[in-house]
């Protein structure tokens, strides 16, 4: 009872920072199957009109990304892992169901899932992203455990070279201001 109330009041915390993108804008993929405090959590912190959960799609308008454009910030939420990647759907199950529901072309794929980018998980993004024709101009990954605190997203462990890891993708766009240039 104590917990459901911390989460309650820690949820009502506006993420510092979440949502600003003055490039265009940023819709969310949920990519796993969230349950109790964690899906509490996050769907009080993502707009649902703005975000997808791949877990129950017949919420959903098949033409929900279709309108994504090369200046706009995808944002893809899933427990993650180094060897593996996302934890429940592969690679290429992901962009296929991102590509079903309208997906074509997005400036930033960023991806809010501990230590993906640390392994292969970005390099096989982008072969996958080249096999269902999606453009892109850039991909980024934790390259840590990624953790929320009280209105902040923080990558701990992270590698040497920075805790992101960012790649440039099949289009060359740059976002002047942000990390992405």
């Amino acid at each position: 009872m104590i917990r459901n109330a911390l989460v309650d009041a820690y949820a009502h915390v506006k993420l510092w920072n979440e949502g600003r993108w003055g490039h265009g804008k940023i819709k969310t993929v949920l990519a796993y199957p969230y349950k109790g405090l964690e899906h509490r959590y996050l769907s009080k912190h993502y707009d649902p009109k703005k975000t997808m959960d791949l877990y129950s799609l017949n919420e959903c308008p098949k033409n929900f990304l279709a309108d994504m454009t090369l200046n706009d910030r995808l944002d893809i939420i899933s427990h993650g892992n180094e060897q593996n990647g996302l934890a429940e759907i592969s690679c290429a199950d992901l962009f296929r169901k991102l590509h079903e529901y309208g997906l074509r072309e997005v400036g930033v794929i960023k991806f809010q899932s501990c230590h993906v980018g640390k392994g292969p998980w970005l390099k096989r993004t982008q072969d996958t992203l080249d096999v269902f024709g999606i453009r892109y101009a850039w991909l980024a990954a934790p390259t840590g455990a990624l953790l929320y605190s009280f209105g902040f997203k923080t990558i701990v462990g992270g590698s040497n070279d920075g805790k992101l890891k960012i790649v440039r993708g099949s289009i060359n766009k740059n976002f002047p201001g942000t990390r992405y240039s």
